[in-house]
């Protein structure tokens, strides 16, 4: 998948996990290496968020944090992004609880 980062500043604190945590750099490989959303391996947890999230995913990240991706440009089916057409996805932010209102 194409990534993009919402703003420099969680793209660097991305860039720093990435540089100390052997998973944290699986894991954006794993994006990086997706081709879709049904291509994330099961052990990135990735899952649609609810409530103020909707629309959104999060993956696995550094424990227990998570990033909250917004998918780009795919398409929907029955009101829920068609997981196959997730191509390009925008890292919003790194996250530990965003279960929070």
């Amino acid at each position: 998948m194409e990534i993009l980062w919402r703003n420099k500043k969680i793209r660097k604190q991305a860039e720093k996990k990435v540089k100390s945590n052997p998973i944290c750099k699986k894991r954006l490989n794993q994006l990086k290496q997706a081709p879709c959303y049904l291509d994330i391996p099961n052990s990135a947890g990735a899952h649609f968020l609810k409530g103020d999230l909707k629309n959104f995913f999060a993956v696995d990240f550094d424990f227990p944090a998570r990033i909250i991706c917004a998918p780009i440009g795919g398409e929907f089916k029955n009101k829920k992004f068609a997981k196959e057409t997730i191509t390009t996805i925008e890292i919003i932010e790194i996250k530990k609880d965003y279960h929070q209102k």
